[in-house]
């Protein structure tokens, strides 16, 4: 009974994070909505150094699928990502191409060269720097921490 008590506390922690979390999103900028192919949003400065990104496509399949909610820190790109350099190799991040403002994508970056970074999508067929080349540390807007589902209503006993 105490560990069943102890779950749920925990659940109610998890979940009052999140919506305070979302509340403060939503009060500060709308949600935006990462594009594994290219869907538009609107993007407002960051006020928080954290933030969720919705998948929109299947180029980051099997990490990432069409829906999914994505965790990220945001970074300030040349500056923050200059001290971070190769520690990124590995990890998805959301970017967002000088040549396409407001469309935000999902890839992971595969390779760090004289300061920029070569970034694929983990699914077949993805657009990403196979096409474009060379992605700058500017247009690195954020890391991706996790995944998460969103939490399920709370049903009392």
């Amino acid at each position: 009974m105490e560990d069943r008590s102890v779950r749920r506390q925990l659940s109610l922690l998890q979940t009052s994070f999140l919506l305070i979390y979302i509340y403060r999103n939503d009060s500060c900028r709308s949600t935006q909505f990462a594009s594994t192919e290219g869907t538009t949003s609107a993007r407002l400065p960051p006020v928080s150094k954290f933030g969720t990104v919705k998948v929109s496509g299947n180029s980051m399949l099997p990490a990432y699928r069409d829906g999914d909610s994505l965790f990220v820190s945001w970074v300030d790109g040349a500056s923050a990502l200059s001290a971070v350099g190769k520690s990124i190799i590995g990890k998805a991040v959301v970017i967002e191409r000088e040549e396409r403002p407001g469309i935000f994508l999902v890839k992971r970056v595969k390779n760090f060269q004289d300061g920029n970074y070569w970034v694929e999508g983990d699914g077949p067929g993805s657009t990403d720097s196979r096409t474009w080349g060379w992605v700058k540390p500017d247009e690195i807007i954020g890391v991706v921490l996790f995944r998460y589902k969103k939490a399920k209503p709370l049903v009392s006993e």
